[in-house]
C-alpha cells in the first residue's frame, strides 16, 4: 500500500504495521502530499485549479481575510478555523456547496 502512496512523498514516515503514512508537521493527506498555502504573508493571491481536487489555504487564527472563489466547475468550499487540521467532508466549521 505504501508503494502506491510514493512512500509518503518524503513528507512523512511510512508505518508498515498500519500501511498508512504518518505525516510530518505541516503536511496532510493519505500520502503526505498536501501542504496548505499560507495566506498570512500574502493575503492577496491567485491560484488556478484544474480538475477535481482539494486545494488548501491556511490563515492564522485571529487574522481576518476575504475569500473569493471563481471556477468553471461547481465547487464545494469547506472551511476549518484554527489549529492544524485541514477541512474535509466531515471535519469543518462552515461549508458552501454549489
Amino acid at each position: 500500500m505504501l508503494d502506491y502512496m510514493n512512500q509518503c512523498n518524503g513528507h512523512g514516515d511510512p508505518n508498515t504495521s498500519t500501511g498508512k503514512c504518518e505525516c510530518y508537521s505541516g503536511y496532510h493527506g493519505a500520502d503526505c502530499s498536501v501542504k496548505p498555502t499560507s495566506l498570512s504573508s500574502n493575503p492577496s493571491t491567485s491560484h488556478t485549479i484544474t480538475g477535481q481536487r482539494w486545494t488548501y489555504y491556511k490563515v492564522p487564527a485571529g487574522e481576518s481575510f476575504t475569500l473569493s472563489v471563481t471556477s468553471d466547475l461547481g465547487v464545494d468550499l469547506y472551511v476549518k478555523t484554527g489549529g492544524d487540521e485541514i477541512p474535509d467532508t466531515v471535519n469543518f466549521d462552515s461549508v458552501t456547496k454549489n
